[in-house]
């Protein structure tokens, strides 16, 4: 059924057809000069469930046109979802300085910085978010979350809060509510051990 509705995507992306480079649903020459058309492409063998030729595709309208918003977040996310942090934070990066209010490249950003134990860095990109957005709720997770492994609660309290109201009966409560509920500290967690995850 998926791939079905993924060659339905493709053939309505007009990436079926023209001079085969590779076999399958989304294929079309490859040496076009037109950024469009590789951008239907990438969209198109992702949507296939071939990331690698969607990230190949992805890099190629960036060759062409170096600015592409889309192309660019495409590119950033797909290193992502491969765990290639390194890659998908040059990415976000570059992203940034084209547009620098994205809140899908800042927040990723901040997750990565975590991840990589930059916990200051991490503070400071999932506050810009706010400062953009002040909706957006999963930065106030992840900032209470950030607070509650290293052991500072009224921050962490202030955070949660927040969050709590913005999205009531989240997957999150209970344990957000759980780690209220404690006495005492258990020590500063880093990223990887035991504690509140961040999303």
């Amino acid at each position: 059924m998926r791939k079905a509705l993924s060659i339905a995507i493709c053939l309505s992306l007009g990436c079926a057809g023209g001079i085969h480079r590779q076999a399958g649903p989304c294929s079309q020459s490859s040496d076009s000069k037109d950024p469009e058309v590789h951008l239907k492409l990438g969209k198109c063998w992702e949507g296939a469930g071939n990331l690698n030729l969607a990230l190949s595709e992805y890099r190629k309208v960036l060759s062409l046109s170096p600015h592409n918003v889309e192309a660019r977040e495409k590119l950033a996310l797909g290193y992502l979802q491969n765990g290639e942090d390194v890659f998908a934070a040059r990415e976000f990066l570059l992203l940034l300085n084209d547009d620098p209010k994205n809140l899908t490249a800042l927040f990723k950003l901040g997750t990565i910085f975590y991840r990589q134990g930059k916990e200051e860095m991490a503070i400071s990109t999932f506050s810009r978010v706010l400062e953009i957005d002040p909706g957006y709720s999963k930065a106030y997770y992840n900032l209470g979350a950030i607070h509650a492994n290293r052991n500072e609660r009224e921050e962490a309290e202030k955070y949660f809060r927040t969050y709590m109201i913005q999205v009531p009966n989240s997957h999150e409560e209970e344990a957000i509510k759980k780690w209220m509920e404690r006495d005492e500290p258990h020590g500063h967690q880093r990223p990887g051990q035991e504690g509140l995850q961040i999303q």
